[in-house]
């Protein structure tokens, strides 16, 4: 077996090594590297991957050590100074939302005009729209990381896969007889799944636009959906007051995670695959352990119900939006509040880590946007431009760009000014 090329994934940070074998066909394989931190010895670490890796000689290490300190390094990047936005005015009619791609160099904007559009991010001109629903859209996504896909689910009952080259609808997903509000990409884009008002999820073939499963065993309204990242696994929350995991091989329900006293609000994994997090309109969040169907904390002290939550990168801690104007920040493996996030003057509706996890980025009815450490929970930016209720919040991978979507009909970029390395000692390995 020989090496063939390295790649790097930053967030959570990973190498894998893509080889020949001996019948000339390429494997990716993960390679497995401790946590990195200030003091890990990047020579060493080198020395130990190849000796455990048969794929790699002598020749490698260069390579090997570059793509360390590039890891080390992305982890400890800052990004700082979000101000003077670029604003796009996007639709004439209601904004829904929008979605960046991987990079943020390309964003996707959807509508109650019954369209979306793909708009460029430094240019801020259209790329293209995307036409053919009959209803207004209410959710969108890209193939990450390749992004030449988009989905689109709608009001109309439908979804539709589009190819972003040449505007396409490839393919016109049907099978829902109630209003589909989001629909998501699994990690590897084989397969696509919406959530409806008729309580039911569908999994699609991307390839081919076959229905591969409908998962109808919830008695309310999906709110929510998310996949494993590690497994052939996904999560949907729904207003019967639970979420169920489910199998999309056999489109069989593995469990049903009980307790919650109101709809569901957010479903998430953390990226291991070990946890699963559900957030209710109960003002309660649950971390529960993915291999059985009991809560291993359950985290109150909100005053209203929870919005929106996020699970930083490295699956260490989850934060929290509630209509009580405050964000909490949770220690996951303990289930203890961290701090709470106090300023917004009216609902907190998004809530977003960086990729390095260092600061917390919200979203408001008030109007502004908030950047927040995430170790001591204290103001660091106040993001102020939108005249009307910010309703989205996204973020492209590197976290040097915000993208917000207000009910004033205008998204707004927000780019990082600034850029530094919280210590530099670490480029010197």
């Amino acid at each position: 077996m020989a090496l063939q090329k390295l790649y790097a994934r930053f967030y959570p940070p990973a190498l894998y090594a893509e080889v020949l074998d001996s019948n000339g066909r390429l494997t990716k394989r993960n390679l497995n590297i401790p946590e990195l931190t200030l003091l890990t010895d990047i020579p060493a670490l080198a020395v130990e991957i190849m000796t455990h890796n048969d794929d790699f000689n002598s020749h490698n290490e260069p390579q090997i050590k570059k793509a360390l300190k590039e890891l080390t390094a992305a982890q400890f990047l800052e990004y700082s100074n979000y101000s003077n936005p670029k604003t796009f005015k996007t639709h004439v009619m209601p904004i829904i939302g929008s979605k960046f791609n991987k990079d943020g160099q390309i964003f996707m904007t959807y509508s109650y005009d019954r369209s979306a559009k793909i708009w460029d991010s430094e240019k801020g001109q259209m790329i293209c729209a995307l036409n053919g629903h009959t209803n207004a859209v209410s959710d969108c996504c890209f193939n990450n990381p390749v992004g030449d896909l988009a989905a689109t689910s709608s009001y109309d009952r439908t979804c539709r896969i589009w190819d972003l080259q040449n505007a396409k609808c490839i393919y016109l997903l049907t099978g829902h007889t109630k209003e589909v509000i989001t629909i998501k990409f699994d990690p590897t884009s084989k397969y696509v799944m919406s959530g409806s008002f008729d309580s039911s999820c569908i999994l699609y073939d991307v390839e081919t636009g076959a229905t591969i499963h409908t998962f109808d065993e919830h008695a309310g309204e999906i709110q929510c959906l998310e996949f494993c990242n590690t497994e052939p696994l996904f999560i949907s929350g729904s207003a019967d007051n639970t979420a169920r995991l489910w199998d999309i091989r056999s489109g069989e329900c593995v469990f049903t995670l009980r307790g919650h006293k109101a709809e569901i609000s957010n479903v998430h994994f953390d990226i291991q695959g070990k946890h699963i997090f559900t957030s209710s309109l109960d003002s309660s969040m649950r971390v529960w352990d993915i291999r059985q169907s009991l809560a291993q904390y359950i985290m109150k002290g909100h005053e209203g119900p929870i919005i929106d939550t996020n699970v930083s990168v490295d699956g260490k801690k989850v934060a929290t939006a509630s209509s009580d104007k405050t964000a909490k920040i949770w220690n996951v493996e303990t289930g203890e509040l961290i701090g709470t996030c106090v300023g917004h003057a009216a609902e907190v509706g998004n809530v977003r880590f960086t990729p390095q996890g260092f600061k917390l980025i919200t979203t408001s009815d008030d109007t502004t946007a908030r950047v927040w450490n995430a170790e001591t929970c204290e103001l660091e930016e106040l993001l102020r431009s939108h005249t009307d209720i910010i309703l989205t919040l996204d973020m492209n991978y590197m976290g040097d760009k915000i993208l917000t979507t207000s009910k004033d009909n205008t998204v707004k970029i927000w780019n990082a000014k600034e850029k530094k390395q919280r210590h530099e000692n670490i480029l010197a390995a």
